[in-house]
């Protein structure tokens, strides 16, 4: 009866012992299990902030950075920069090719007659600054003779040609030039006696050799068109191989293109 109890006693040992055996068994696997997830959590974040990390200073960098063209981006580039300098170049070289101009002149020569001159001119540029032309002046004028006898009709027609400096520019609002131009005058007289009317015609065309130097000012009035607001010309005429009549003139007009 002794042995059966102790014996059960026993058995009741063992199995509180196998229990204890087994309860510390799944604590210590539960503990395994939970430092397994730790350490498994611990290198999912480094992981993770390492490539975030990484992510966030190569998008920094490339904010920053300047920008680095394609080959393709930059022959473009350079393509497009040449047309936009040849439109730029063109557009600011542009220059009117022609002018043509019409106006009156008053002149005063050393005798003190004064004309009334209508002229013309008709020029062409081959460069911006640098043109020649041509200039057709018709001069008019009546006074009594020193002795009050005759009424006195004087005309001049004079051709000179030359070069001119000027700013042609399509852009240029106020546009001053300079002449140097040279010809020939026709000149006639007429003398009718203030007593009876009786004319005689005391020179029927002589011709001389004339130059003009002068100057002026043109204000651009729209793309067709300038204004002359003055023209100032020292217009020598050789009557004589040994005489030299002088003649100064002002004129205003308008200049077409």
């Amino acid at each position: 009866m002794v042995t059966v109890t102790i014996r059960t006693a026993r058995f009741r040992l063992m199995g509180k012992a196998s229990t204890l055996l087994e309860a510390r068994q799944q604590r210590e696997e539960f503990m395994r299990t939970i430092m397994h997830m730790t350490i498994a959590a611990a290198l999912i974040t480094g992981i993770c902030g390492i490539t975030f990390g990484q992510t966030s200073a190569s998008a920094s960098l490339s904010e920053n950075a300047p920008s680095v063209p394609t080959p393709a981006d930059a022959g473009s580039d350079a393509v497009n920069g040449k047309l936009r300098t040849r439109i730029s170049q063109r557009t600011s070289d542009s220059f009117y090719k022609w002018e043509v101009f019409a106006g009156y002149q008053f002149a005063v020569t050393e005798e003190s007659l004064r004309f009334n001159n209508v002229f013309a001119s008709a020029g062409g540029n081959f460069h911006k600054y640098v043109g020649v032309k041509v200039e057709v002046t018709g001069a008019f004028e009546n006074h009594l003779s020193n002795d009050g006898n005759f009424k006195v009709a004087d005309r001049r027609l004079l051709f000179l040609g030359g070069p001119q400096i000027k700013n042609n520019s399509t852009k240029a609002k106020v546009k001053p030039f300079a002449h140097a131009l040279f010809g020939l005058a026709i000149l006639t007289q007429r003398n009718c006696s203030v007593a009876n009317g009786n004319c005689i015609n005391v020179n029927t065309g002589s011709n001389h050799f004339a130059m003009s130097f002068g100057g002026g000012l043109d204000v651009k009035l729209n793309k067709r068109m300038d204004i002359r607001l003055f023209q100032v010309d020292y217009n020598p005429i050789a009557y004589r191989s040994n005489f030299w009549g002088h003649t100064f003139r002002i004129g205003v007009g308008l200049v077409f293109h």
